[in-house]
C-alpha cells in the first residue's frame, strides 16, 4: 500500500520541480488566472454563466481538481526548448522534397499531401514559437486583465437581461490567492426580479397571415406568464417564418418581424 503512495508523491514532486523550471512571466498588466467564480446568483445556474465567459478567459484544466496545471507546464517547456533555426531547416528540406516530388515522374498525391501537412506544421511552429507536439499536448497559460474582466461582466449582465432579469447587475473583480502570483476572478451577480409576459399581442396588417397565426396559436412559443426570454422571442420569430413559408409565403423572412416591450 505504501509503495504506490510513494510513487504518487514522487510524481507530484517531479511535476512541481518541472513547473518551476518552465514558468513564463505574465504580460504587463495581466494576472495569471487560476479560477473563475460566481457569487450571488440564485435562479440562474453557474454552468450557464460559465458558458458566457470567452474561451480565452477560461481557467486552465486541472486534472482531478488538483491544484496543478500539467498541460501548462508542457506548453511552457515546449516554448522554452523550441529551436527555431532547427525547425526552419526541417521546413526548407520538406519544401525541397515537395518540389522534387512534383518534378519527378513518380508523383504521388498521398505523399504530397503528407509532406504539405508537415510543411504546415513547421510554418505554424515557427510562427507561434512552439512545436506542433507541445502545442497540442500542452495548454497555453491563461492571463487576465482588469479590462477583460469588466467586459466579461458586461456580457454576463446582458445575458441575464436577455433571460428576463432586466434589472440584473454584475460586478467583476480579481483577488490574489495563495502565496504564488495566482489570481481568482469573482463575478458578483445581483439577479433582481425576473420579468414575465403579462399580455401578448400580434399586430398583423395582412389578413391572410393574421388568420394563419390565429389558427396556429396553440403552437406559439410565447405565452403569458413565461419569463421574458430574448432567445425564446427569436425562436418564435423563426417559427412564424417557417409557418408562413409552409403556406405559400416563400420569400418571408423573420427579419420582417419586429417586437416591442412595455412595462406597465
Amino acid at each position: 500500500m505504501l509503495k504506490p503512495f510513494l510513487h504518487i508523491l514522487t510524481l507530484l514532486a517531479g511535476l512541481a520541480l518541472f513547473s518551476c523550471k518552465n514558468n513564463i512571466p505574465p504580460p504587463q498588466n495581466k494576472h495569471l488566472l487560476w479560477k473563475n467564480e460566481f457569487k450571488g446568483q440564485d435562479k440562474v445556474y453557474k454552468e450557464e454563466l460559465e458558458l458566457i465567459i470567452p474561451f480565452a478567459q477560461r481557467e486552465n484544466s486541472k486534472p482531478f481538481s488538483l491544484p496543478i496545471t500539467p498541460r501548462v507546464w508542457w506548453y511552457n517547456f515546449g516554448q522554452n526548448s523550441f529551436d527555431s533555426l532547427k525547425t526552419a531547416g526541417k521546413l526548407a528540406r520538406k519544401v525541397r522534397e515537395l518540389e522534387q516530388l512534383k518534378a519527378g515522374e513518380t508523383y504521388s498525391v498521398k505523399k504530397a499531401a503528407r509532406i504539405e501537412r508537415k510543411i504546415d506544421r513547421y510554418e505554424t511552429a515557427i510562427e507561434n514559437g512552439i512545436s506542433w507536439f507541445y502545442a497540442n499536448v500542452g495548454e497555453k497559460q491563461v492571463y487576465i486583465g482588469d479590462e477583460e474582466v469588466q467586459e466579461t461582466a458586461e456580457r454576463l449582465q446582458k445575458y441575464l437581461f436577455d433571460r428576463g432579469f432586466r434589472d440584473a447587475q454584475v460586478q467583476g473583480s480579481t483577488y490574489k490567492t495563495g502565496k504564488k502570483d495566482r489570481y481568482n476572478v469573482r463575478y458578483t451577480v445581483q439577479e433582481g426580479t425576473v420579468y414575465t409576459i403579462d399580455s401578448l399581442f400580434y399586430v398583423v396588417k395582412d389578413s391572410t397571415i393574421d388568420s394563419l397565426l390565429q389558427l396556429d396559436r396553440k403552437n406559439r412559443l410565447l405565452k403569458p406568464g413565461d419569463p421574458l426570454h430574448h432567445q425564446q422571442v427569436e425562436a418564435e420569430k423563426l417559427r412564424i417564418e417557417q409557418l408562413l413559408k409552409n403556406n405559400g409565403f416563400y420569400t418571408f423572412n423573420n427579419r420582417f418581424i419586429t417586437y416591442g416591450i412595455t412595462n406597465q
